[in-house]
């Protein structure tokens, strides 16, 4: 702002009180404006790491939720497979195994769970045995699939809480079955008087179970037919309640439908494994040998190399063939089969009935479903070895390790020699086929020849007889004249060679 001087040039001028009074008043409104800026400016700052705050809060809330889904989606449905005692019986592994076949590669993971059973002895050793099924399936599984109806026995308490309405099959199931765990500890009660409907036991549950029949009347049979002076019949059990049962039930078709033939039990709370080997080893063709099952503990005191071994032994020891209610390795050769279902098709039934569960039917609403077909089962080498007749092998059986026949044995040489025969023929009709097609040249070079020669010599006939005329040139008349004779005869000889 521009200074005032006085007149005189010594001292500045003051300003009027207006001037003043106006600087202050925009002095108080400048002031005044920038204290609200500063309030706005705080507010927006507030409101800003509000919405900061908000944001990252929603943004934490959908990240565990993603995560949670993400997990939860990632569980893959489960199918649990629990057995009575392990998985070593060819007649139940082979079950377990199709099952992981066939729903393994459709999404399904499979667990297989061996609970060994017969070797609990408390009420807290099966409370241990569900909380470790517990621990190997956290999350209640899609189905589950009992092998032996005591598995599912002692995990009936968890289809009341933990694993409430989930599915489960009961496989190789009986018509009775114990209907308390705590009997499957008390081997003194006797278990014909204890033993309850299956389909009362289940009752309440959305549970289903697929029978296996034994085939007792049909199996002795098969063993008169091959042991045509059969007057004994050794059983072999052990002492869980299905084998009573089983033992039961032979002894009663042997009082009703064959009463000349004795009953021996051989049973495991009777006899130790070496006192066993040692009778099989005393019998003779006379005496039929049916093999259940020989479950022995470690608290038995027994040789383990004997017990564990105990299948291969019988075979070993045996005067005459074992046979079995259902197949113990017959394949192999341990045992001389028997009549019964084979356990592909009881896989079979099994996975049909899981995939009706699976296509939402409760197993509940499933009908009694059976195992199958029976057949005929024989191991060829095994009856060989005990030293039955081979003509007495009936004919409608299906056999393993049976000898190959003579297109077996010699299959190979067979074909070989049948290859060899076709080249050979095949050779000889193209080496024929050529010769005709050569031979038939020659004929049409030969014809082709005679024929140029039958010329030639038509065409020498005409110049001979050409010769022998007299021809009359007359120049100036321009005429040619010829002998007739000689052309009367000239045309008898062509006429002959032209026939």
């Amino acid at each position: 702002m521009p200074r005032r001087i006085n007149p005189a040039g010594v001292y500045p001028l003051s300003p009027p009180k207006s001037f003043i009074f106006r600087q202050t008043s925009c002095l108080i409104k400048r002031n005044h404006y920038i204290c609200c800026q500063n309030h706005v400016r705080y507010i927006y700052r507030l409101e800003l790491t509000a919405m900061r705050n908000i944001i990252l809060f929603i943004f934490i809330i959908l990240t565990v939720h993603l995560n949670m889904s993400a997990r939860g989606s990632g569980e893959k449905p489960s199918i649990a497979v629990l057995h009575s005692i392990n998985f070593e019986e060819s007649w139940t592994k082979q079950t377990y195994l199709d099952i992981e076949n066939k729903f393994g590669k459709e999404g399904f993971t499979v667990k297989a769970i061996p609970l060994q059973i017969p070797g609990i002895r408390t009420m807290e050793g099966f409370q241990e045995k569900r909380q470790m099924i517990l621990e190997r399936v956290p999350v209640p599984p899609t189905l589950v699939v009992c092998i032996g109806d005591p598995s599912w026995l002692i995990t009936r308490p968890l289809f009341d809480k933990e694993w409430k309405d989930v599915p489960s099959i009961i496989c190789y199931a009986r018509d009775n079955m114990y209907p308390k765990e705590e009997y499957l500890i008390d081997l003194d009660t006797n278990a014909l008087e204890t033993l309850t409907p299956i389909t009362d036991v289940v009752k309440g549950y959305n549970a289903t179970f697929i029978k296996y029949s034994v085939y007792i009347k049909q199996t002795i049979e098969l063993i008169k037919k091959l042991q045509p002076g059969l007057t004994k019949l050794a059983f072999i059990f052990d002492h869980r309640y299905i084998s009573q049962q089983t033992k039961a039930d032979v002894e009663a078709v042997l009082q009703k439908d064959f009463p000349g033939i004795q009953f021996e039990p051989l049973s495991t709370t009777s006899i130790s494994t070496e006192n066993l080997l040692d009778r099989l080893a005393s019998f003779d063709n006379k005496t039929g040998v049916l093999y259940y099952s020989w479950y022995r503990t470690q608290k038995d005191n027994e040789n383990r190399y004997l017990v564990d071994n105990v299948q291969k032994m019988i075979n070993s020891f045996s005067v005459p063939p074992v046979f079995t209610l259902q197949d113990v390795q017959t394949k192999n050769g341990n045992f001389a089969g028997g009549y019964y279902v084979s356990p592909e098709d009881y896989a079979q039934v099994t996975a049909n009935t899981i995939e009706m569960i699976l296509s939402g039917k409760d197993s509940k609403e499933i009908s009694t479903l059976t195992s199958g077909t029976p057949k005929t089962y024989l191991n060829y080498q095994h009856l060989l070895l005990h030293q039955i007749d081979p003509g007495l092998y009936p004919p409608n059986a299906t056999y393993f390790q049976e000898p190959p026949g003579f297109f077996q044995k010699y299959k190979v040489h067979i074909i070989s020699l049948l290859v060899i025969l076709v080249l050979l023929i095949t050779i000889g009709i193209l080496r024929v086929h050529l010769f005709i097609q050569k031979q038939k040249g020659k004929d049409k070079e030969l014809r082709i020849a005679r024929q140029a020669q039958d010329l030639n010599q038509k065409y020498q006939l005409v110049l001979k007889a050409s010769n022998m005329m007299t021809w009359t040139w007359d120049v100036r008349a321009e005429i040619i004249e010829c002998n007739n004779v000689y052309l009367i005869f000239f045309c008898i000889i062509f006429s002959k060679c032209c026939s």
